[in-house]
């Protein structure tokens, strides 16, 4: 019965008495160790998230400088073509972005046949850029 169930027992309660003492001790006990285990989950959960937010660098795409750059480049390269068009002006438009690249796509007007005007794209513009590596 261990020490508490022989303390039970010369305070005078029949042993039966107290092993049912004991019984009911231990799974009070049990499902309050059950509920509290259950409640704290979040916060263990929200703690270790806080942690790992807490040390974990930022994301940062570094990438404005380099977007800026290339899209600098690809217009003035258009300007510089013959037979590419000032009017309506080359274009650039960013069309994906992720945390190792970013794509762009240029657009051109040239004139085709009679005097017919149409939109060329340059899809050769799309390219991985290492950040900073735009001279």
């Amino acid at each position: 019965m261990g020490l508490v169930g022989e303390s039970l027992v010369e305070l005078g309660l029949p042993p039966a008495l107290a092993s049912t003492i004991l019984l009911a001790l231990s799974t009070v006990a049990a499902a309050a160790t059950l509920a509290i285990g259950l409640a704290m989950q979040d916060v263990i959960k929200n703690l270790v998230a806080g942690v790992f937010i807490y040390t974990d660098k930022p994301f940062r795409t570094g990438f404005q400088d380099d977007i800026d750059r290339a899209t600098d480049i690809i217009l003035e390269a258009a300007r510089a073509t013959e037979g590419i068009l000032d009017e309506p002006e080359p274009s650039v438009k960013l069309v994906e972005i992720n945390e190792a690249s970013f794509g762009l796509q240029s657009r051109v007007w040239i004139r085709r046949g009679t005097g017919v005007v149409a939109l060329g794209r340059l899809m050769g513009t799309g390219a991985t850029f290492v950040p900073g590596s735009i001279p």
